[in-house]
């Protein structure tokens, strides 16, 4: 699962995904949480662009918004045959830019967060979904996205057992191309990050509201065992 994310540069996005932001006053996030408007990247006529979109998917055929199912993240496993996913895997596929994410460990009764986040590069891809929905009573259409998820690699795994999907660079044309319907092909794609690109360490428990959001939440804290994993 991923419940929160972080998006500390948006300019970032610009290099990485080449995509043209700047007539768009994008803001860092330090604390992303769902139904939150997001950045997302998606193709259209041969030509990427950013887009904004709410995170939380709601699917084209549901009669309201409010769903009786979570659909913050897809799981990977089944993704090309599950009604709520299918159409949009096959059809609008998307990357979300980020700069980590966060995720619980529990400890005892408590549970701990974690910034977990690529190790040689500021800014990433998760693996994402997204669709339209017409509000039938005002006309509204509702954009909203979806991170795809799958089993945590080994440095993930011991704070919790899924993991987003990191898209690699070289795979961001075959994941965006519209006219791709090869659900086979890009079932492949959706796999564990490599453990040695990755890095992670402990961070402070205001992150669980999502009324904070600065710099600071990020910030390492100290743990009896080393907070930080993976870096160096």
């Amino acid at each position: 699962m991923c419940g929160r994310y972080v998006l500390d540069d948006p300019a970032l996005a610009g290099e990485e995904f080449r995509i043209e932001i700047s007539d768009t006053p994008w803001k860092p996030n330090y604390n992303v949480a769902p139904t939150q408007q997001v950045m997302v990247i998606h193709e259209h006529d041969g030509k990427r662009k950013a887009a904004e979109m709410q995170w939380q998917l709601i699917p084209h055929w549901s009669k309201s918004r409010k769903l009786k199912f979570p659909t913050i993240n897809a799981r990977s496993e089944g993704i090309a045959a599950k009604p709520t996913w299918r159409e949009p895997f096959k059809r609008t596929r998307c990357i979300i830019p980020n700069s980590g994410f966060i995720e619980w460990k529990k400890l005892g009764p408590e549970k701990q967060p974690y910034l977990v986040y690529l190790k040689d590069k500021p800014i990433g891809g998760f693996a994402g979904i997204w669709d339209t929905w017409l509000d039938r009573d005002t006309g509204e259409l509702l954009e909203s996205c979806a991170i795809i998820t799958t089993n945590a690699n080994e440095l993930v795994a011991p704070i919790h057992e899924r993991m987003p999907v990191y898209l690699h660079e070289e795979e961001y044309d075959e994941w965006l191309d519209p006219e791709n319907h090869n659900t086979g092909e890009l079932e492949r794609l959706l796999r564990p990050f490599p453990s040695e690109s990755m890095a992670y360490h402990m961070i402070g428990k205001a992150i669980g509201s999502p009324k904070n959001n600065s710099p600071d939440l990020l910030k390492p804290v100290p743990d009896g065992e080393g907070a930080s994993k993976g870096a160096g």
